[in-house]
């Protein structure tokens, strides 16, 4: 009887301890620092530009570029999902961006995606690969 009730205490203490987490909505994205992208960005070999708006009144909390090879990564992260939503409809597929980008040299069609209340943008979905590791250790 002693082995039994130790083995249902021992079982509950560690049902206990494993089964606290935090609770998230379901869907809910944890938020990534600038300095997390511009960090991830310069150690994957980058050249970083990353710039914090601190002034009242600022539409966005960030912007970092990541320059590569053979492609740039624009980041720009707000201060809700809801104006990141409006600003990847308003950049998504957009032909104006791309006429401007053929104008100036760049034929390739330019990807906008979003993440939380993040936006990026980028050419070649190679480059994005030090920002999915970044989402991977979020979503751990």
């Amino acid at each position: 009887m002693k082995k039994l009730l130790s083995f249902l205490l021992i079982f509950t203490l560690l049902l206990s301890l494993f089964s606290c987490k935090e609770n998230e909505p379901e869907g809910a994205v944890r938020e990534i620092a600038c300095t997390d992208i511009a960090a991830a960005y310069q150690n994957a070999g980058y050249t970083v530009y990353h710039g914090e708006h601190n002034k009242e009144g600022a539409d966005t909390v960030c912007d970092v570029i990541c320059e590569g090879e053979n492609d740039t990564v624009y980041f720009t992260t707000y201060f809700t999902e809801e104006d990141a939503k409006a600003a990847h409809e308003k950049g998504q597929y957009n032909i104006v961006i791309w006429f401007y980008a053929t104008l100036m040299g760049e034929s390739r069609w330019l990807k906008c995606d979003k993440y939380g209340k993040i936006t990026y943008t980028y050419f070649e979905k190679d480059s994005l690969a030090p920002f999915e590791r970044l989402k991977a250790l979020e979503d751990m």
